[in-house]
Order: structure tokens, then C-alpha cells, then sequence
């Protein structure tokens, strides 16, 4: 019976780090799927873009930044 609680015990450890690994790998997978959805379909031409108040990419947030200052300074 002793040998039959380790071993139950050992599995249940088993099942629970398989799940934890299950859940990481989507979570992971979600992850990169969300990363990977936003992408520039003007390639970085910001000007005109309807997008450009909402979007997080480096191009978005350097132009948003550049009218402010053009803003403040009179253009």
C-alpha cells in the first residue's frame, strides 16, 4: 500500500506539470499570435494612415510624436 500512494502521488505530480505545460505553450502560442497582428500595411508611412492614433509600432508612436512637436512650434 506504501508503494501505491507514491506511485498515485507521482502521477498526480506528473498530470499537474503537464498541464502547466499545456497551459504555457498556449499561452505562449496566444501570445506571439497577438504580437504578430500588428503589422503596417502602408510600410511606415504614417501620414494618412487611419490607423495611426491607435497603432503601437515604433514608426506609429515616432510620428505621433513629431506632430506634437510640430504642433507646439507652428509647423
Amino acid at each position: 500500500m506504501h508503494d501505491e500512494k507514491k506511485s498515485g502521488r507521482r502521477d498526480l505530480f506528473k498530470g499537474l506539470a503537464r498541464s502547466f505545460l499545456a497551459i504555457g505553450g498556449i499561452a505562449g502560442v496566444g501570445a506571439l499570435t497577438l504580437r504578430n497582428k500588428e503589422r503596417c500595411d502602408r510600410l511606415g508611412i504614417c501620414r494618412g494612415c487611419p490607423e495611426t492614433s491607435d497603432c503601437g509600432l515604433p514608426q506609429a508612436l515616432s510620428f505621433r510624436e513629431a506632430q506634437k512637436t510640430e504642433d507646439q512650434h507652428g509647423r
